[in-house]
């Protein structure tokens, strides 16, 4: 038996109190990151041309900005340490110059999330509801089960739009497969009308949502511009914008789940070629494109 990772997300239904908390924590972490990011930045345009001096450095850690916020020993401390390990890893992989700069995260953005890990099994299923820290039992939609006598390691809350989602990293024991049962292969190559076209000649027949949806996004941005930064109808349509682009995020979503389940309940063995989307979305002519077909769209 191999140990493996998998991850499961869930619709939440919180009340009252338990949303104002997570937008309480949402706010704690996001603080957290920005100040912990200010002098991470201040620091490095200080000693960034002296090593010595920039690794010498002694950084500020969560228990000390919390002593100097109190209000954030209300929120889950899990989720403001797991904020600055993750700015250190920002920064290891900005000097490893595997990815660009950390940026300051915005209270504007339309999705919020953070993340906690599990201790003394605090995060855990519970009938129709999941137990997290701070939270207590929160509504959950069940719509599949977890893996038997499978652990979970960490949990993302999420707002995306209207929406609470839960993201959960579970560890599990894998059963090897045995190579004599490949039966059926097929190979698939991406293709930017319809998604892929496989060895048997077909493709998947993408309907593009973006594109379709196009007119009527460019419609309400127009509108949108129109309004008076700040103002309640501007922040209406803001949010009439945003439900839109989620609304054409969970179609494509559904249609991604549902061709991926039939191509694994198909084939026994499925063989895809390895492309850099993410740098061919950079090119102009291919954006849009690579884009409508991601399930967490570039444009956006």
């Amino acid at each position: 038996m191999n140990e493996a990772m998998k991850g499961y997300v869930y619709r939440l239904k919180p009340t009252t109190k338990q949303i104002n908390l997570i937008h309480q924590t949402f706010g704690c972490v996001r603080k957290m990151w920005n100040m912990l990011l200010l002098e991470r930045k201040s620091i490095y345009e200080l000693y960034g041309r002296y090593p010595e001096l920039l690794n010498s450095h002694d950084y500020l850690n969560p228990k000390r900005i919390k002593e100097e916020f109190p209000y954030m020993y209300d929120v889950d401390s899990q989720s403001l340490t797991t904020a600055w390990l993750h700015l250190n890893q920002a920064y290891s992989n900005f000097f490893n110059k595997s990815h660009d700069e950390p940026k300051y995260k915005s209270r504007h953005n339309p999705i919020q999330s953070y993340t906690t890990h599990t201790t003394n099994d605090n995060i855990r299923i519970e009938g129709n509801s999941i137990k997290l820290p701070k939270l207590g039992l929160v509504k959950i939609k069940l719509h599949r089960a977890l893996p038997k006598g499978s652990k979970i390691k960490a949990a993302t809350i999420k707002k995306d739009g209207k929406h609470y989602y839960v993201s959960l990293r579970v560890e599990y024991e894998q059963t090897p497969i045995d190579q004599k049962t490949f039966e059926k292969a097929i190979g698939l190559d991406y293709t930017l009308q319809g998604l892929y076209m496989d060895s048997e000649g077909r493709n998947a027949d993408y309907p593009n949502y973006y594109k379709k949806a196009l007119e009527k996004l460019a419609k309400e941005q127009k509108i949108l511009s129109k309004r008076v930064k700040g103002s309640s109808n501007y922040l209406k349509q803001k949010e009439k914008l945003s439900a839109l682009h989620l609304h054409i995020k969970n179609q494509r979503k559904d249609f991604l789940h549902k061709a991926s389940r039939s191509l694994v309940n198909t084939y026994d063995l499925i063989s895809i070629e390895t492309l850099d989307l993410t740098e061919m979305a950079k090119t102009k002519h291919f954006r849009k494109s690579i884009s409508d077909t991601s399930a967490d769209p570039y444009p956006h």
